[in-house]
């Protein structure tokens, strides 16, 4: 169905016809040209392009749209990109593109929506959380990447670039000050240092003192984060055709977000089935053979006092305060070479970061199930060379691609089946994974307004996994396995220019994403296969008004087969092929400069995905005996939506300029999805707004920003788990509202 019915909310629609309404009678009616929209130039296509021009369907923030929009660090980004649906897992961020996505951020594990930052690939989901500071845009890639990005893109791909160090001295900074006694500055300066020579630096610091909501059991504050980084950077002109840029980063956070806090509504923990062992034994009684007497008495019993949802959205009844600590550092060379007619690049990286995290996994006011994950971490190294050509007619790149990777985990776990408390068992694992591809795209202009885009790749992975495994302090047993896998993936694109100012193209891709394994699964484990998307895409882009309006349309259909799933199996989020999926849909991105004064700018989604195959699909759900917790059952799936896809998602947003103050909304709808493939819980409809009021001095070099995020202060999750011992969730932020002081010299 290629339309919107009554549920998709009438509510969805007022702003953005408010917007339309509003254009034709206010906008145009002034001198065109003058207001013409700001190029916006992208590299997905591994070559700086106007975002107008490249037959991709993608959307490109700068960094000011992005603040203006209420946006400062990558789990908000969604907000202003319908068919990105930011959710969460632990601390990690789990973005899913048009449906496509994965929650397991497990060590070891990679996302189906690559993140890339300055061109170097983000292994370790759980370190993508970092605030945003000296960025220059990010881009956001609809659709498989697997020709030049690959690493796994079967998604799409978030690209952050950042700014570049100048000659030319330039210092920007901010303090700010929000509720919940949150502090937080950003600077960012670069100059000349030599000949020759630039360098910048950025640094970030953010402390939240107040949770977002408090543990009722220990009298305590839960949700909150803190977090410091760092990035300089230094630019060589070695020479009138080359350059160097050398960049080093490091960034620290610890957090109790994301860290089981909080039973469901309408779930209740595993330990209403512990206190009702406890009460049959204390009446003398055998906990798996209860007298009716016994189960008459001590039913009512650990059904009140079994632990279930709080009253307030942000509180926790958790036993145990859960907290991570993370930490990533890395190092880039990034060398450009102009030699003759071919550009040459090699971008060398290495990535190391870190996470250490210990909750209580079922959120229950008992102490049930204690995961003490004392060290997770990333060690990563890559090298990519690149050439390109660009002519009248044949415009081509190709190049390498080296990654290696060691990820590691020691984890312990301590837990309680029915009364019987089990020893400490632990597991220490390691997934080893070498990667070599090699890539190419060829553009060809078949006459001066049309193009043929042949592209290919072809990858071998191959993965090694060790685990040795430890039960009351004594070594148990150990379990090791490797394997590889080649696959070739493909871009195949026709665009064709109408006239000066639209684009159309249509395209047939395939994404591919690796095999794995699970890090932290029984021994003798089966390896997981690699997944395919098969995507074909019809679009437009069109700049009209005198490019005062631009405007972006994509339909789009995937042929999903081998698909990863993940799953809670015995405590772990484990994942397994198990199904194949139908994705189709529609998009719509536009901006408009209504007046010299007013922006606008927004979008549409509208995504209808499901499991076309998925039988003997295993399932939590509420235990039969009443007494809390979920037991496994296996059904068919087959029809069922995909888990954390939304069907529609939307956004509209403006920025009013009036001399010394400046003004800006940006609201977003979400009409909810299944946050697993059993549909038994759902995200209900939610909608946020983000607004801000600015004002600055007379050549804007200092300012005063009044702001907030959720201002209607919804309630909405970052995640749910459906498993064993409860089903769990993590709430999004509440409204958040706070001031800043900025200044730019």
């Amino acid at each position: 169905m290629w339309y919107l019915n009554k549920s998709s909310k009438s509510a969805l629609m007022l702003p953005i016809a408010a917007t339309f309404t509003m254009l034709p009678s206010v906008a145009f009616a002034q001198d065109n040209k003058s207001l013409a929209i700001e190029e916006v130039v992208v590299s997905a296509q591994r070559r700086e392009q106007n975002l107008q021009d490249v037959p991709i369907s993608i959307q490109a923030f700068s960094e000011n749209t992005l603040k203006d929009s209420g946006v400062d660090n990558i789990q908000n980004l969604g907000s202003v990109t319908p068919g990105l649906n930011m959710t969460g897992q632990l601390q990690a961020v789990t973005p899913y593109i048009r449906g496509v996505g994965s929650p397991d951020a497990s060590v070891g594990q990679e996302s189906n929506v690559a993140v890339y930052i300055d061109g170097v690939y983000q292994a370790n989901p759980n370190v993508t959380a970092f605030s945003f500071n000296n960025i220059e845009r990010v881009e956001v890639l609809k659709g498989p990447q697997g020709t030049l990005f690959g690493r796994n893109a079967t998604g799409g791909l978030l690209q952050i670039i950042s700014k570049t160090p100048s000659d030319t001295p330039y210092i920007k900074g901010s303090v700010k000050a929000e509720n919940y006694q949150t502090f937080g500055s950003k600077l960012y300066a670069t100059n000349g240092l030599f000949d020759g020579v630039a360098g910048d630096i950025a640094l970030v610091y953010s402390d939240q003192n107040d949770g977002y909501g408090e543990n009722l059991t220990l009298n305590t504050d839960v949700n909150k984060s803190t977090e410091k980084g760092a990035r300089v950077s230094l630019l060589f002109d070695l020479s009138e055709d080359s350059s160097l840029l050398l960049a080093g980063d490091y960034a620290k956070r610890s957090s109790s977000v994301g860290m089981y806090n909080a039973v469901y509504p309408g779930s209740v923990a595993f330990d209403g089935q512990v206190i009702f062992a406890g009460c049959v034994a204390g009446m003398g009684g055998d906990p798996a053979a209860p007298t009716a007497n016994q189960a008459g008495t001590c039913v009512p019993i650990a059904q009140d006092q079994a632990t279930k949802a709080p009253d307030d959205w942000q509180d926790s009844y958790s036993a145990y305060l859960g907290e991570s600590l993370s930490t990533t550092r890395g190092f880039t060379a990034t060398y450009t070479r102009s030699l003759g007619n071919v550009d040459f690049k090699s971008i060398t990286a290495w990535r190391e970061s870190s996470v250490s995290s210990d909750f209580e996994q079922s959120a229950s006011a008992l102490e049930l199930i204690h995961i003490d994950i004392n060290k997770q971490g990333y060690d990563t190294t890559s090298q990519e060379f690149q050439f390109s050509y660009l002519g009248d007619r044949f415009n081509w790149v190709a190049g390498l691609y080296l990654y290696d990777d060691t990820s590691g985990m020691v984890g312990r776990g301590l837990g309680i089946s029915g009364a019987v408390v089990s020893p400490s068992q632990r597991i220490v694992a390691e997934i080893d994974t070498r990667s070599y591809a090699a890539f190419g795209e060829v553009v060809y202009s078949l006459r001066d307004s049309t193009r043929l885009t042949l592209g290919a790749r072809f990858t071998k992975d191959e993965r090694g996994i060790t685990q040795d495994f430890y039960s009351g302090g004594a070594f148990a047993l150990s379990s090791s396995d490797e394997e590889s896998w080649s696959e070739p993936t493909w871009r195949v694109v026709l665009d064709q220019d109408f006239g000066e100012s639209t684009l159309a193209y249509a395209s047939l891709s395939r994404g591919f994403k690796s095999g794995n394994y699970n890090v932290s699964a029984a021994p003798g484990q089966v390896p997981v296969d690699p997944e395919f998307i098969d995507s074909f895409e019809l679009g437009v882009k069109a700049q009209v008004l005198d490019n005062r309006l631009q405007f972006n349309f994509a339909a789009f259909a995937y042929d999903y087969t081998d698909m990863q799933v993940s799953r809670i199996e015995a405590g772990s989020l484990v994942t397994v092929n198990a199904a194949e999926a139908d994705v189709s849909g529609l998009e719509f991105d536009f901006v408009g400069n209504v007046s010299s004064q007013l922006q606008v700018m927004g979008g549409l989604s509208y995504v209808k995905s499901e499991y076309a195959k998925f039988k003997n699909a295993p399932v939590y759900v509420p235990s039969s005996t009443g007494l809390g917790g979920n037991e496994l059952v296996v059904t068919d799936l087959s029809g069922n939506d995909l888990a954390r896809s939304p069907e529609v998602t939307a956004n509209v947003g403006a920025t009013y300029d009036i001399g010394p103050f400046v003004l800006g909304a940006n609201y977003y709808y979400n009409d909810g999805f299944s946050w697993e493939p059993s549909g038994r819980i759902k995200q209900d409809s939610y909608q946020t707004v983000n607004a801000f009021a600015a004002w600055y001095n007379s050549d804007r070099t200092i300012g005063v920003r009044l702001y907030g995020n959720n201002l209607t202060d919804e309630e909405y999750a970052s995640f749910v788990l459906e498993q064993e011992v409860a089903d769990n969730y993590e709430p999004a932020p509440p409204r958040t509202f706070g001031v800043e002081l900025s200044y730019e010299f």
